[in-house]
């Protein structure tokens, strides 16, 4: 019966792995600055799983009703962009377009080169929304991570905090490009090792057992 229950516990741990995501991460650097540092409480969660790159608004001090994501550089070429959709509850949604970023805009506000943009159409307050914004690729795609700038960039966001005059402003400004930001470790590389200690364990159980 145990060695039943270690062998089902490690085929769902495998099971997981070949589902999970293939990169998660969080954006948190800002391009506008208070004191010289990053705003605080800007936290944009970016998810690629292999067929799609999802964006969405995490962060505390922005105006939670009024904030918005309106515009997204990648790294990735266009050619690998499907479509944008804003994929949020929102009852009014703006459409996005696609294309290719100049090549003569380098080091964009300092993220580092980029190959796409991604624009909002419709900007007014009536279409905000904080996503998830869905990038979807094109199957020719098939790396297992998002490529990188030289500044280790993927994804860099462009993030209304809205018109609340308590939320924070820079400048006289109420929006930012967000980048850089930690990454989470993919699931696979926590499962794998649980899996293989797992698997020792049982081992190491039935050895002592005989």
């Amino acid at each position: 019966m145990r060695f039943k229950f270690i062998i089902g516990v490690l085929a769902l741990l495998l099971l997981m792995v070949g589902t999970a995501s293939a990169e998660t991460f969080y954006l948190t650097n800002t391009s506008e600055k208070v004191n010289g540092e990053n705003v605080p409480g800007i936290k944009v969660k970016v998810e690629f799983n292999g067929t799609h790159i999802i964006v969405t608004d995490e962060s505390t001090s922005v105006d939670q009703q009024h904030a918005s994501i309106v515009a997204m550089r990648l790294t990735l070429p266009d050619e690998y962009v499907l479509s944008v959709t804003d994929a949020s509850a929102n009852t009014y949604k703006s459409s996005w377009t696609h294309s290719s970023i100049n090549n003569n805009q380098k080091n964009f506000a300092g993220f580092g080169d980029f190959s796409t943009l991604c624009d909002k159409n419709q900007k007014s307050d009536l279409y905000r929304s904080r996503g998830p914004i869905v990038i979807a690729l094109s199957s020719s795609f098939n790396e297992p991570k998002l490529p990188r700038n030289s500044l280790g960039n993927s994804v860099l966001v462009h993030l209304q905090f809205g018109d609340n005059p308590d939320i924070i402003t820079v400048g006289g400004k109420t929006s930012s490009w967000v980048g850089g930001g930690t990454e989470i470790p993919e699931f696979s590389t926590i499962v794998v090792p649980v899996s293989a200690i797992l698997g020792l364990l049982f081992i190491f159980g039935r050895r002592k057992q005989e």
